[in-house]
């Protein structure tokens, strides 16, 4: 009786000691699991990550009355009244991660849906805020977001238009796009181009030759003897008048001028 029940606690000890092992290596397991653990969504998971919107202010306002702005979390909501065509109205809006985690942007949402819906000639657009754009730990980012009427409609009601607009940040794990803004490699300048350098007054300096058979300057890029760095382009025909010539859509083009009277004009 006795060697049976030696040899039956010896077992249960030695079940205990396996048991207790397998029980140690998962918590450890678990452990290792959970720090490479990725945080995603719109920011307000956990303490540890937080980007909140904390302030909407009011920028130009051209015939436009506010109906509504509110923020929570990443969630903002715009509602504006806009009087008639060519009406605008700008919001500058800033938001801060307040968490003790490094942040990107990863979507703006709801604009094209809200865009789409009408009435559709008033549009909403958001300037000097870009998709993987970085947030680090304490910063904060301002940015604006723009309501237009349409210059071209053709009907003027009396509504407003809402958006509510989300900004989904994700933990930054070093594996988001570069930021645009800092150090670049040098350019790889193939056989026969050149490149565009500057000199100590930041002049451009465009040409390496001064004959045939030398690389030059292309002719296009000089106005009489003066080389300049680049064109512009109207994107419509030539409006308003001769003393005063603008180029904007939907307007009369200036068709009273033979070619060179509006060369000189340009």
């Amino acid at each position: 009786m006795i060697t049976v029940y030696t040899s039956s606690r010896k077992r249960k000890n030695i079940i205990i000691v396996i048991l207790t092992v397998i029980l140690v290596g998962m918590t450890i397991g678990y452990s290792a699991l959970s720090s490479y653990l990725t945080i995603n969504g719109t920011s307000n998971i956990t303490s540890d990550f937080k980007v909140v919107f904390t302030s909407i202010e009011e920028g130009t306002m051209n015939s436009a009355t506010t109906v509504n702005k509110s923020y929570e979390g990443t969630s903002a909501t715009f509602q504006v009244k806009l009087d008639k065509p060519g009406s605008n109205a700008e919001y500058i809006v800033t938001v801060q991660n307040q968490g003790k985690l490094d942040a990107y942007l990863e979507s703006i949402q709801c604009l094209d849906e809200t865009n789409e819906k009408s009435p559709t000639y008033i549009t909403f657009s958001v300037k000097d805020l870009r998709v993987n754009e970085k947030l680090g730990i304490g910063e904060s980012k301002t940015f604006k977001v723009i309501v237009s009427y349409n210059m071209s409609a053709t009907e003027i009601l009396e509504e407003s238009k809402q958006l509510t607009l989300t900004l989904n940040y994700s933990q930054d794990t070093g594996t988001t796009l570069p930021d645009v803004v800092g150090t670049f490699e040098e350019p790889v300048i193939k056989d026969g181009l050149i490149p565009v350098t500057y000199d100590a007054e930041g002049n451009t300096v465009k040409a390496n030759g001064t004959q045939n058979g030398e690389w030059l300057t292309h002719p296009a890029f000089t106005f009489g003897g003066e080389e300049i760095p680049g064109f512009w382009f109207g994107k419509f025909e030539m409006t308003g008048t001769g003393s005063n010539p603008t180029i904007k859509p939907n307007l009369k083009s200036l068709t009273n001028q033979n070619m060179a009277t509006q060369f000189n004009t340009i």
